[in-house]
Order: structure tokens, then sequence, then C-alpha cells
């Protein structure tokens, strides 16, 4: 195999070097006639394009402004939204909103390198899930190649990525082009001439009746060709070494965690046979299992409950709302709350989604920020409580805050300071606020309010778009909900969960001193 100028490229099964077809694509020496898609992105969210400045051009006018930018690698047009291109951060199918769905797009050159930089990415479709540092722990990111013919043949390839290095790329080429067909290279006589190795001729043929197969793994990928599809394959520059010394930086403590974070009771002991499922499952379960898992231990721990509950940025309510799961539990029988957001037609939504909750749920369209909070939900949140229920749910409290059960608060703003306004007219048991994760400890952060700026953020408000300078990191709500006699039980991938002081005894007593 070799490439000549001006000669082409010659290519041989045995080698298989497909770089040569691929170089007069993408090469330094391309222009715009030779743009041609690398891979087909429809169906997919690419994060970090920026808008056409041409705004709603169609799909084929936003593929040529693409081409004919040299420094763009990747467009996307939504019939709706736009064109967008540029250089992505990260495309993938897990976050699969409306856009993703409705859009097109392709990959016209190979990523560029950005030494250096070490990409946060996870699987999750909530973009503050997107915390992952390493970015290969949970499954390959894969890739088609789909060649031109050539010789009379073509070629589809199979690109796995599971590391940053040319080694952690694995390369499959599929069984059947045009010149490699089941009659002749499965059962004739000849069929050994079709496969470099038995084991290619195996996973393809599926002796035993099992079917056929489509791809077979390459073992004997030359070096120089992986080399250059290592380019080719979209990577993550990760400075692990760097990683390491920071992550070890930012770890507190001195004992190794336990299941439920700093419990140092052993799993066999009594205190912790008494706690059962709703609190054995803590360290996998997401943020709507938790709140169901602690409002269930707190009633099975004999604590008195007003059965209330409160969310703040309660948006559809669907499925991923840290609520859903209780009030769509037998639990939710005699609960009542509010569901409070500012997007009207979502909450229209939250309606037919909590359709069927035995709950007693009021929806409250309210714009809340720090400087209004507690004013504009000191009405509604007493009106959930009967005179009964107060005086019974304040015996032997230590307040005269209203006893709320459950505070729920994500709000892509300020998080923290909308919380820490609401618990100085209510004491929840449990408080549960999104956290800004990118911003790790030891670091203290929150978005602040400005009035002047509040109604347009409002407006331009997305929630399909990370906001990156939104919500409070991590040290910052531990201080903070600290002052106001709150403890930090768990983390879930997107929140931080407290409990307050009150009832801190119980889950003492179950997982050891919280």
């Amino acid at each position: 195999t070799g490439v000549g100028e001006g000669l082409g490229c010659w290519r041989s099964l045995a080698s298989i070097t497909l770089w040569c077809q691929l170089s007069n694509r993408f090469g330094v020496h391309a222009n715009v006639e030779q743009c041609k898609t690398l891979l087909n992105l429809a169906g997919l969210h690419c994060f970090g394009l920026e808008a056409d400045p041409e705004g709603r051009i169609d799909a084929a006018s936003c593929e040529a402004r693409c081409c004919a930018d040299l420094s763009c690698e990747v467009w996307q047009f939504h019939p709706e939204e736009g064109c967008f291109r540029g250089q992505p951060h990260l495309c993938g199918s897990g976050h699969s909103y409306a856009f993703a769905k409705l859009s097109v797009g392709g990959r016209l050159r190979p990523p560029h390198a950005h030494p250096g930089e070490v990409m946060h990415k996870g699987s999750s479709i909530a973009f503050s899930n997107v915390l992952e540092v390493e970015p290969f722990e949970e499954q390959a990111d894969e890739y088609m190649f789909e060649l031109e013919e050539a010789a009379g043949f073509g070629e589809l390839f199979k690109g796995r990525r599971y590391g940053p290095d040319a080694e952690d790329l694995e390369i499959l080429q599929y069984c059947w082009p045009q010149s490699r067909q089941p009659p002749r290279c499965c059962h004739s006589s000849d069929y050994h001439t079709c496969w470099r190795h038995p084991t290619h001729w195996a996973t393809c043929c599926r002796p035993g009746g099992e079917g056929l197969g489509d791809f077979f793994v390459m073992h004997d990928v030359p070096a120089e060709t992986r080399a250059n599809l290592h380019r080719l394959v979209p990577n993550v520059d990760l400075n692990r070494t760097a990683f390491e010394e920071k992550r070890l930086q930012w770890r507190w403590g001195s004992e190794q965690p336990s299941a439920a974070c700093s419990s140092r009771v052993a799993a066999d002991s009594p205190t912790s046979a008494q706690v059962g499922e709703s609190l054995q499952d803590l360290a996998t379960a997401d943020s709507g299992a938790t709140l169901l898992g602690v409002v269930r231990f707190m009633a099975a721990a004999g604590i008195r409950l007003s059965r209330t509950f409160l969310n703040i940025g309660a948006g559809t309510c669907g499925s991923m709302d840290p609520l859903y799961p209780l009030l769509h539990a037998p639990e939710a029988r005699g609960f009542s709350g509010l569901e409070v957001d500012a997007n009207a037609s979502d909450l229209e939504q939250c309606s037919a989604a909590l359709a069927t909750t035995e709950a007693q749920v009021t929806l409250l369209n309210l714009a809340l920020d720090p400087t209004t909070a507690a004013q504009e939900l000191r009405a509604p949140l007493s009106g959930l409580f009967s005179r009964s229920a107060l005086g019974a749910a304040a015996e032997g409290s230590e307040s005269e805050l209203l006893p709320l059960d459950v505070l729920v608060v994500d709000i892509d703003g300020a998080d923290c300071l909308v919380a820490d306004e609401v618990v100085q007219i209510a004491q929840p048991k449990m408080l549960m606020v999104e956290i800004a994760f990118h911003i790790p400890p030891p670091f203290r952060y929150s978005m602040q309010f400005d009035a002047a700026r509040s109604q347009d953020l409002l407006r331009q408000y997305d929630v399909r778009k990370l906001d990156p300078i939104a919500g409070c990191s991590l040290s910052y709500a531990v201080k903070l909900f600290w002052k106001r006699g709150y403890y930090l039980l768990r983390l879930t991938h997107t929140d931080a969960v407290f409990i307050h002081r009150s009832v801190a005894h119980a889950f003492e007593a179950a997982l050891g001193r919280v």
C-alpha cells in the first residue's frame, strides 16, 4: 500500500490501509469542494457549536457554510432553531431533547486536538449530570466510517474508543462488502481466501446455525493505520496525572467512605439492619429514589411527618423530577404540597403528569428570587397546614417555623440563595438542592441575584442549554446550610441532600454519625 503525489492510492486486503483514501478528504491541502460527510449526526445533539450569524438558513446552506469555513468541523440544522456549526465538545444520543430528535447534520472535518483540556462528560439527559471526569468509564464512544468504493469494492469500518491512546481504539470491519459475500465466503471450497484470520470467518459466518455476524474485530491493524484512525476518531485529551493529583487534593477525610458516605457501622450490625431497603440503596440511588427512600425511612423511624412538600423549579413534573417517585408511590396518599415554576406551559404539563397522584398538589406560576421568595411563599405554605397539624408538628419543636417535610430547589439560577430564604419561614426535614458540581471543593461559589437583569435572564432561559454560572457549588451549600442546622447526608449525580439536625439522630443511629 502506498501513496504518491498525483498517483492516488493503492490498497490491498492484507493491509487495509484506509488513511490514503481519507487524506484527500480532509488533508491540509483540502479545499471546500472536497468536503464530504465523515459522520452522520442526525438524531444527535452536539454541544459547543455556535449559531450561524445568517440565522434561519436551510440545511444545505448550513452544510455549505461549514464546508467553506476551514475551522468548522461539524454542522447541525434544526427546522425551528436554525443552523449551528463549529467544533463540538460532545455529540451524544443520551441528550435526546426536541433538538436532537429533529436535527440533521454531519462531521465534515476530523476533530483537532485541544492540548491540556480535561473533558467533563457523562450519559445522563440532565446537563448538570455531565460530570464524569473519566470520559471512557461507562461505555465506549462508537463511530462509523463508510469509505468510497476502490479497486472494485467498498468497506465499512467502526471505531470504538475505550481510552485516549491509539492502543485504546478498537477497530471493527464490516463482514460483507461488495467483494465478500456469504455464498462464496462462508461455506464454499475457497472460503479461506476471503479472510485474513479464522476468527473473522467464525465471527461473520457464525458456525452452528446462529446466523450471520455484522462486524469482526481487526487485531492486525498496521501501526500507521491505527495512528491515522486515532487522529480521525474524536478523542478527549485527558491529563491523567493532573487529574489524579487534583482528585486526591479534593478528597476530604482519612477513612474509606461506606455505602452511605459517612457510615462507620458494620453492614450486619443491629442498627444497620433496622434501616431496611429505604436507606440500603442510597449509594446508587438517583435523586428521586433518594427522596423516596428518606421519606420512607423517616416514617419507619417514627419521625412525626406533616406530609408536606415544596418543589421550586418543578418544570413539567416528569419522571426526572426528584418528587416524581414519591408522588406516584403509595406513600403519596395524605401528602400535600406546592409545585412552583416560572413557566406556565410547563406547569400545564405538570398538571397532566400528576393527574394520577393521590397527593393534593397546588400549582403556582411564580418566578422566585432571593428577595421575594419568603414573602411570596409564606401564605401558600401556611395553607398546607391546618391548625391541628401545626400544633401537633410543632410539639417539642425548637422553633415556630412551618414544619415542612421536603424542600426541593432546582431553578438553574440562585438556587442556594432561594433555598436559604425559604428556610427562614419553614423548617424542612429534608432539603435537596441542585449543585454546580463542575465547581469542585474547596471553592465556594453561588450565582447572585441582580434585579436589573433578572427579567432578561428569565426570558433568555432555555432548559436545554447549560449555564455554567448558574447554581452554587457544593462547598458553598455545605457552609451555608450548616449555619441553618442542616447536615449533608449524601450526593446524587445532580443534587446535594441535607437533613435537619432535629431528625439527624435517627439517621445517625442507622448509618453512623452523619
